[in-house]
């Protein structure tokens, strides 16, 4: 009974961090400047573990690398973090069991270890897999 119990909390603690922490409208009006040499992918709100913190922000996939922009909230101005694709390799894609959501964890080439939480993971999965060229099941 115990076991369930600590089931069931792991899952309510899981949906209410990943879903309640960050204010989703706000996210998704976090923009970045491009040039028009590289454009767009893929962007969403996400979250990215920063010095053992899960951050929410934003997540942007350009051709030429990843960004992750932070929601900057109690006046901290947002700060913002670039990745070039050629530096990065994939550890694993970990999806969840009622929705379309996950994790998804990058190595960079100083075997940094970045970690991103998206509510949809199948187009961040395909996405990378084009440019890091890894096979997408």
């Amino acid at each position: 009974m115990s076991g369930i119990i600590a089931i069931v909390g792991v899952l309510v603690n899981g949906a209410i961090h990943s879903r309640f922490k960050k204010p989703l409208k706000k996210l998704e009006g976090i923009t970045i400047d491009l040039t028009a040499a590289e454009p767009l992918l893929l962007q969403a709100p996400a979250n990215h573990t920063i010095d053992d913190y899960l951050t929410p922000g934003k997540l942007f996939l350009t051709s030429r690398q990843l960004i992750f922009k932070t929601y900057g909230k109690a006046g901290a101005p947002p700060q913002e973090y670039a990745w070039p694709l050629s530096g990065l390799a994939p550890v694993g894609f970990y999806g969840t069991l009622w929705n379309a959501g996950g994790e998804f964890v990058l190595q960079t080439k100083d075997e940094a270890t970045l970690m991103f939480e998206v509510d949809e993971l199948k187009p961040w999965k395909s996405a990378l897999s084009g440019y890091l060229g890894i096979l997408v099941s």
